[in-house]
């Protein structure tokens, strides 16, 4: 018998905590019935009302940032967030540094490895179609 906490089944889990069985909450008899739940259809399928043409308006607002410059960005910005940035959006260059000292060191340097990686997988990109990571971790990119 190993040492330790036995795993929970799904009927045991306590509240907060996933079962180990990831097929089981979803009423799946084993795992190589999960990839045919992935691929079937919803039971219900949501009704988000009226299509909305998403390209159009994307471009209609970045047309308008373009012309309009921070004007429209504040109108878009008070459309989209509720936010209307009275005292505009750059920051003092005081303001950036009090703003960042308070931030855990080790949070900037998980931040600047994010930005390292993307760079990386960004230019591997360019370059090839595969790059290694740290830690043996390896992205592609599939051409379809």
């Amino acid at each position: 018998m190993s040492r330790g906490r036995a795993p929970y089944t799904s009927l045991q889990a306590p509240q907060g905590l996933l079962p180990r069985q990831p097929w089981l909450a979803r009423g799946l008899a084993t795992p190589s019935d999960f990839p045919k739940y992935l691929k079937s259809k919803p039971a219900v399928t949501p009704d988000f009302g009226p299509k909305a043409d998403v390209p159009s308006i994307v471009k209609g607002v970045i047309d308008d940032i373009r012309q309009n410059g921070d004007a429209a960005v504040k109108k878009y910005s008070q459309q989209f967030d509720k936010w209307d940035p009275k005292a505009g959006f750059k920051l003092s260059r005081e303001k950036v540094d009090r703003i960042i000292s308070q931030v855990d060191p080790q949070i900037i340097s998980d931040i600047k490895e994010v930005q390292a990686n993307v760079r990386k997988f960004a230019q591997a990109q360019k370059d090839h179609l595969q790059v290694s990571l740290r830690f043996g971790h390896t992205c592609e990119s599939f051409v379809a």
